[in-house]
């Protein structure tokens, strides 16, 4: 099981890839009785230049992933996977939670950070010290015959979980898109990045067309392309052809 290593003791492991760029060129020619128009390279970039994205579904990935749970609650919001997550009513909860590198508020992104920071030490042990506690007043409940499910209300969200993700490419695409960008917080980055590396090794033509169409693209509103081109400047242009096809006439 091929795995990469994230934050301080995350991960995310390729459980299973039921996945090819020959799987969605077969899928998409079922459309018209497996004539071959084009390439398989072309007929893929069609597809994902176009969103023709049912194809897409037909491969699947199996992911098996470890983050702490205020990165699992991001990813579950996508509501396009199917999710198998560790449940702390039915275990007792690893003593596993992310220390993270400190960074700043960002003064562009109300909701996001931007660069590192170093806070001073006795800060960063009273970060330490909070879990500690916490974590012993979890094994206290439990130890006082206190429900799992209960006890488990004490313990941050910092704190490790694990599951399994399955997710057809089209839905994996998709997240991929929204959460590697850099308005993503960087720790569910690094999962989407992840995520990204093994969708590229089994399908590397389709992610070169998604990497070509979606990620690397420009899309603009109807306002902004009025402000790229106003007005003024499609009159002129308008009058410039008008004299052109006029002298040509002449």
């Amino acid at each position: 099981m091929e795995e990469i290593k994230i934050l301080d003791r995350g991960f995310v492991r390729l459980v299973q890839a039921m996945a090819s760029d020959d799987l969605i060129v077969q899928a998409a020619r079922t459309s018209y009785k497996w004539v071959k128009k084009n390439t398989d390279e072309n007929l893929i970039d069609y597809l994902i230049r176009n969103e023709h994205s049912t194809p897409l579904e037909f491969a699947e990935f199996i992911f098996h992933v470890k983050v702490p749970i205020f990165v699992a609650r991001q990813m579950f919001r996508h509501r396009t996977a199917s999710i198998s997550e560790v449940s702390a009513r039915y275990t007792k909860v690893e003593d596993e939670y992310y220390h993270p590198q400190w960074r700043i508020q960002s003064k562009h992104n109300k909701q996001g950070s931007s660069e590192d920071i170093v806070i001073d030490e006795e800060l960063d042990k009273e970060y330490e010290s909070l879990h500690n506690h916490a974590y012993s007043t979890y094994e206290k409940l439990l130890s006082r015959g206190v429900a799992r499910e209960i006890a488990r209300s004490c313990l941050p969200v910092s704190y490790y979980t694990q599951f399994y993700w399955k997710q057809d490419l089209r839905n994996l695409l998709h997240f991929i898109r929204l959460r590697t960008d850099y308005h993503a917080q960087y720790e569910v980055r690094v999962v989407a990045q992840a995520f990204a590396y093994f969708v590229q090794k089994y399908c590397p033509v389709t992610y070169k067309a998604f990497t070509n169409n979606i990620i690397n693209s420009v899309r603009f509103t109807s306002n902004e392309i009025k402000m790229l081109f106003n007005e003024n400047i499609i009159e002129q242009m308008y009058n410039a052809i008008e004299q052109l096809e006029g002298t040509r006439k002449q």
